[in-house]
């Protein structure tokens, strides 16, 4: 039911008390005193004297305390005292967490294992001279450094992963919270699916009747007139009719204006047609086998066999709407069709460039960040063609390997530009 505190420096000239004289003066009365119930609570517990000394006599007296089941809390630097809480019974270790990195405590209790001063990493952010810390090492020894500097990783490393499982668990808990979302969506997408298809159902099912009806009332007129040429122009005129009202309305596509083509050679400044998609470019400039256009705000690089040169004026022409082409409906088109990854398993050796080199130019066109090739393993004659051709393009940043879980060396992700 006692209270017994040791804290602070109670040395005293006039009744002739060191320093450690008072501590152990303390020790006395804890030791004659301290029961069951007792709370024991010392500061530096053993300091003040010869380390070696004191400690033992430090680890007597908190054996002792043990032996007659007191409560307390003691600090000490003392390793032999870690040491002893660690290997006997009634007892716990517990440390103040210390950022090695930045040496600064972090102000958290950490029960469970021994602390280590961080006496040599103090001094030097101190200000110590670099030469006396370097002496001091020598004179404590080698292994009794890496023990302190081996506690001192440990307890960086342990807080290091505290931090990863805490932001790996705020990850996981958004995963989780993506993924019913996904569930949810995907539910209502069946949903809506089922909805559709029930309703293509019943309408098509209600024209199939009235198509059937159709064609029966027809049969049964022919038979009645006896198939007379004018009432069989008739019949087939009024099936013609009702043929149209059941089919269904597509949207007439505009008829494009026919593009006067030049010839010559494709130089930087000139306009161009791109066979592919019908758009009008500019070139910017040409390089070897290829030009770099611009098309609206976009720039690609296309093989000059996709181009075909036209007049300023037609190309002014297809720029104000007078054509019927449009850069921004061909470019939706594009983006709606395309896949960011390119199957060419299979294709021949002699076909690869031109499937490769428009698929390359799409995503450029499309400011893609990241595609992908899957060419396949086997002799890896296709592997080299496509990345021989991938180091001619300024437009990409890297290729590499697809992860070995996803295909490893047979097939090639690349990042744009």
């Amino acid at each position: 039911d006692d209270i017994f505190i040791d804290i602070g420096d109670e040395q005293s000239i006039d009744n002739d008390l060191s320093t450690y004289s008072s501590h152990l003066k303390n020790m006395s009365v804890m030791l004659e005193g301290a029961g069951v119930n007792s709370l024991i609570l010392i500061d530096e517990f053993g300091s003040g004297t010869d380390p070696t000394f004191g400690g033992a006599i430090a680890e007597s007296v908190l054996q002792t305390l043990v032996t007659n089941k007191c409560f307390g809390i003691i600090t000490t630097h003392f390793s032999n005292l870690k040491l002893y809480a660690d290997k006997s019974s009634g007892m716990v270790n517990a440390a103040m967490v210390f950022d090695l990195d930045r040496l600064i405590p972090l102000y958290q209790l950490e029960v469970g294992r021994p602390g280590s001063s961080f006496s040599l990493e103090v001094a030097s952010q101190s200000g110590l001279p670099a030469e006396i810390i370097a002496l001091a090492q020598e004179g404590i020894g080698a292994n009794q450094i890496d023990i302190e500097r081996l506690l001192g990783n440990l307890e960086n490393e342990k807080r290091k992963l505290v931090e990863q499982n805490e932001m790996l668990a705020k990850k996981d808990a958004a995963l989780s919270s993506l993924q019913k979302e996904y569930e949810g969506l995907k539910q209502k997408l069946e949903v809506r699916q089922k909805e559709i298809i029930n309703s293509a159902k019943e309408e098509a099912s209600i024209i199939l009747s009235r198509t059937n009806r159709e064609i029966e009332k027809t049969i049964r007129h022919i038979k009645e007139n006896k198939a007379e040429k004018k009432e069989t122009k008739k019949i087939r005129q009024s099936l013609n009719k009702f043929a149209q009202k059941i089919t269904p309305e597509v949207a007439k596509k505009a008829k494009m204006d026919e593009v006067v083509l030049l010839g010559g050679d494709i130089t930087p400044g000139i306009k161009v047609l791109l066979e592919d998609s019908g758009v009008v470019a500019e070139v910017l400039s040409v390089s070897g086998k290829k030009a770099k256009v611009l098309i609206g705000e976009l720039q690609s690089v296309v093989p000059l066999s996709k181009l075909q040169k036209i007049s300023n004026r037609q190309a002014k022409k297809e720029k104000t709407g007078t054509g019927k082409r449009s850069v921004h409906q061909s470019v939706t088109t594009k983006m709606a069709n395309f896949s960011p990854v390119l199957d060419i398993r299979g294709t021949r050796a002699s076909e690869l460039l031109p499937i490769l080199q428009k698929f390359l130019d799409e995503a450029v066109m499309l400011n893609q960040d990241n595609i992908k090739v899957i060419h396949g393993k086997g002799n890896g004659v296709l592997r080299q063609l496509v990345r021989e051709e991938l180091q001619q393009w300024s437009q990409i940043k890297k290729f590499e390997n697809e992860h070995v879980e996803r295909g490893g060396d047979g097939a090639t992700v690349i990042e744009l530009k």
